[in-house]
């Protein structure tokens, strides 16, 4: 029945929104010129489908703060909706079919699973797989994010928390700030299962045996770990199947998430990988970390030059990407519902994170850098610092600094040495900068490294004032270990110190003046000032993390 205007206004202003036949009725009674008939195709589904009316939401979309997740329930087998196999048709027509409505949520297939092994043996029906790919569209969106899961077909709980993701988005948008934004603001690609016949073997790989995250062209044959990259970038169709994907929404995508799990981390419970000589955004993933972590948690940051997705898409397109990666299993059990809700709390912050950027990766660092001062008089500090070795040694505390670094940055010296000697005699003075645990500019690459150092040659008797001058990029320390013990060999401590050796006899330092300087720069840029090529590789070791990812 018909209400008049002040009931159905009181009703809206408690919460209780028109929908349906009572939004009608609103509209007629606040228009009586315009019929009832016009509104005949006006409506709204509770909770779930937007109108072309947005004062019916009742909600303030927002991304302030970060997202606390509800508590969410556990994705084990059989329970729920969770159906009791492994089948990736089966798990999405369960938890994903039902969310699409043909308008904001949206389902097609963007290719087939591998077809053929790499001798060219056609694969069993059975075992090749639609490879479904799920739309949700505002009608006025400002941005396209892409997210992808299940690269690695056994890493459920990524799969599972995705599910949920979507239906908080679909079924209660209204009640969480942050996924209201999403709704009215962002367009959402999604993958769910990249990898179906992994998903459905509970197996790392495709059916070739193939690493997906490992074959895609970006430093591929060059940068290797353990795992098999394919036999040429782009042989194995679920790689193929994304770059396609990739291709055709760059135009609007500004962000790329890969969303990964892991066993075999130890006892790191959040772990983001990014590429290592690209130009990438990454702080708001960072720093989202920083902000989330709690007491007693460990944080890996990484920085990798693999053929991954992600580093694909951050090359080729300029997406924003990372890898965030949970750690089944220190949650409670793997999949239960204290591991979904953190799961939720981790990866939906990173999503939300990615939806603030309206920009891709051009961005500046606001940042301020840290700045040391390196002093040292002979005169005043126990007289000057001696040194008769032919090959580079160190001079220790008097001439060195050290510090953590809370992001990507530049660290570069420049100042001067005061040196004298009493032989003929060539001094080389070396300032040593190196990062302990980085895999471009570690002790051992830097510190016999003339490329930085001064080399000259002097009389016996002579002093002279020796200019000094190094620079490196370096990386973020990561929250991994209390006081940065080297338990998993990644980038911590960023030191300066000043290596000297002489050909002949004794060589003294009186005076070292100098300036340290780290400058951050998290928005990617730290290579632009050398003018390089952001392909380019710096040292092309082929070493590699041999974490997951």
């Amino acid at each position: 029945m018909k209400q008049d205007v002040s009931t159905l206004m009181a009703n809206f202003g408690t919460g209780k929104k028109p929908t349906g036949k009572d939004f009608a009725d609103l509209i007629e009674s606040l228009f009586p010129e315009v019929t009832g008939e016009q509104f005949e195709g006006v409506s709204t589904k509770v909770n779930k489908h937007e109108t072309e009316i947005d004062v019916l939401d009742n909600v303030n979309p927002a991304l302030n703060g970060l997202f606390k997740s509800p508590v969410m329930p556990d994705t084990l087998k059989g329970n729920g909706l969770i159906p009791n196999n492994y089948d990736p048709e089966s798990q999405l027509a369960a938890l994903m079919d039902p969310l699409v409505d043909g308008d904001y949520v949206t389902k097609r297939s963007i290719g087939k699973s591998q077809a053929t092994m790499a001798d060219g043996t056609p694969v069993a029906a059975g075992s090749i797989y639609d490879v479904w790919c799920y739309e949700f569209t505002p009608r006025n969106y400002e941005k396209t994010i892409l997210l992808t899961c299940n690269l690695h077909g056994n890493e459920y709980t990524g799969f599972y928390w995705f599910t949920q993701f979507a239906d908080l988005l679909v079924n209660q948008w209204q009640n969480h700030p942050h996924f209201a934004y999403l709704r009215k603001t962002v367009k959402l690609v999604t993958v769910p299962i990249v990898n179906p016949y992994g998903f459905a073997n509970q197996s790392r790989f495709n059916v070739n045996g193939t690493d997906v995250s490992r074959n895609f062209d970006y430093n591929w044959g060059v940068s290797l770990d353990e795992y098999p990259q394919g036999a040429a970038p782009f042989v194995e169709q679920e790689a193929i199947n994304i770059r396609e994907l990739m291709a055709s929404i760059a135009d609007e995508c500004i962000a790329s998430l890969d969303f990964h799990t892991t066993l075999s981390e130890g006892d790191t419970h959040h772990i983001i990988y990014f590429p290592r000589w690209l130009n990438n955004n990454v702080s708001p993933y960072l720093s989202i970390i920083d902000q989330m972590r709690k007491t007693g948690e460990t944080t890996a940051f990484a920085s990798v030059t693999l053929p991954t997705l992600t580093n694909w898409g951050i090359f080729t397109h300029g997406f924003v990407g990372a890898n965030p990666e949970f750690k089944n299993g220190l949650y409670g059990a793997t999949r239960s519902s204290v591991e979904m809700t953190r799961a939720m709390d981790f990866f939906g912050n990173m999503v939300f994170q990615a939806a603030k950027l309206s920009f891709r990766n051009k961005a500046e660092s606001n940042d301020l850098p840290q700045v040391s001062s390196i002093k040292f008089n002979h005169l005043t500090d126990g007289g000057p610092i001696v040194f008769t070795t032919a090959t580079y040694t160190s001079q220790g505390t008097k001439t060195s600094v050290r510090f953590n670094s809370k992001n990507e940055g530049v660290f570069e010296v420049e100042g001067f040495v005061t040196v004298s000697c009493d032989l003929d005699a060539e001094i080389s003075i070396l300032p040593q900068l190196y990062q302990l645990g980085s895999p471009d500019f570690d002790f051992a690459k830097t510190s016999d490294d003339d490329f930085n150092a001064t080399i000259i040659n002097m009389k016996a008797g002579e002093e002279r004032i020796i200019p000094i001058q190094a620079e490196m990029t370096c990386h973020k320390t990561n929250v991994l270990a209390a006081n940065n013990t080297n338990t998993k060999d990644r980038a911590r401590e960023i030191v300066f110190q000043l290596r000297t050796k002489i050909s002949a006899g004794t060589g003294s330092i009186k005076f070292i003046k100098a300036k340290a300087k780290f400058t951050p720069t998290t928005s990617g840029d730290r290579f632009r000032r050398y003018g390089l090529n952001p392909a380019r590789i710096l040292y092309p070791t082929g070493e590699e993390t041999k974490y997951e990812f």
